[in-house]
């Protein structure tokens, strides 16, 4: 009897959440971070030299286009983090383009910093589990 015992469901089917279908460029965009494996050196003004360095990357990928935008951090931080943003976001102005919801984890962009900022730009923004935005990008390739 247990050898042939099976679960079944009952009740209704769990209905998964579905992505925002984004019809044009711009129009929903994945964000994600990640730690970079060998640092990125900074570039130089002065003649003196600088032991610091890029250690981790936050990535923009539009869902329409599989258009990447990467931005090179110092650090994780939320003030870091919403220059990023604002760099991205100013890279596709100059195109024409205004951005209407991001897609990200939970990690520094739940954070109220991150998120007050998104809402002051009238934007909005979805979460999901860590390291999905990766698995769907993997996938859609």
């Amino acid at each position: 009897m247990y050898g042939k015992a099976t679960c079944h469901p009952w009740g209704k089917k769990l209905v998964v959440n579905q992505i925002l279908k984004s019809k044009a460029p711009r129009e929903v965009v994945f964000i994600d971070q990640l730690a970079v494996s060998m640092p990125g050196i900074i570039s130089q003004i002065s003649r003196f030299l600088t032991h610091t360095s890029y250690h981790y990357a936050t990535m923009f990928l539009d869902h329409f286009s599989d258009c990447p935008y990467i931005v090179m951090q110092k650090t994780l931080m939320g003030e870091e983090t919403i220059s990023a943003r604002a760099n991205y976001e100013g890279h596709v102005c100059r195109h024409g383009v205004i951005m209407k919801h991001y897609h990200t984890d939970n990690g520094i962009f739940a954070g109220s910093a991150f998120h007050e900022d998104v809402r002051a730009q009238r934007q909005t923004m979805s979460y999901c589990g860590v390291g999905a935005i990766t698995k769907m990008g993997a996938l859609k390739n």
